[in-house]
């Protein structure tokens, strides 16, 4: 095999590696959230009110703004529905690696048929809690619901 075959062998093989490299880098190099929700009480205090929190955390390598959350309910009457909440300290910036916490009491509308909980970006994209976090909100609001209902007899 001649040099000049084995350069250019080498070179295309070279320059097709860092195109691809770019590629990947380039398709990572974008906001991501992650969002995580529990039900809780806001301490300290002697207020028993229990509370939805939902931290949204940017685990990405841009910096995002987030606009609003917002509950999202099934199908009524062949449309969906969207309950925003209004929240305490949005809009805010989140740059790489920051977090914000946003509240709501309204743990009740979780048992109105919620099926998801989003969250809304300036650029327009929706940001979904996972499914098995939300339905075990639900669960625990249900208990909690329960255990009032018992304690009111």
């Amino acid at each position: 095999m001649e040099v000049t075959t084995f350069l250019a062998v080498w070179g295309a093989l070279l320059s097709t590696a860092l195109g691809g490299w770019t590629i990947f880098r380039d398709l990572r190099d974008r906001a991501k959230l992650q969002l995580d929700v529990m039900i809780g009480n806001v301490v300290p205090g002697d207020d028993k009110t229990d509370y939805l929190f939902i931290t949204i955390t940017n685990v990405g390598r841009r910096p995002v703004v987030i606009k609003s959350w917002a509950f999202h309910f099934e199908k009524r009457e062949g449309r969906r529905e969207f309950g925003v909440i209004l929240p305490r300290g949005l809009p805010r910036m989140l740059k790489e690696g920051e977090y914000h916490m946003e509240q709501t009491h309204e743990i009740a509308r979780l048992l109105d048929g919620v099926i998801g909980i989003l969250v809304y970006d300036s650029a327009g994209r929706k940001w979904k809690v996972p499914k098995n976090q939300v339905r075990e909100v639900i669960k625990e609001v249900r208990e909690i619901e329960a255990e009032k209902k018992k304690s009111s007899l």
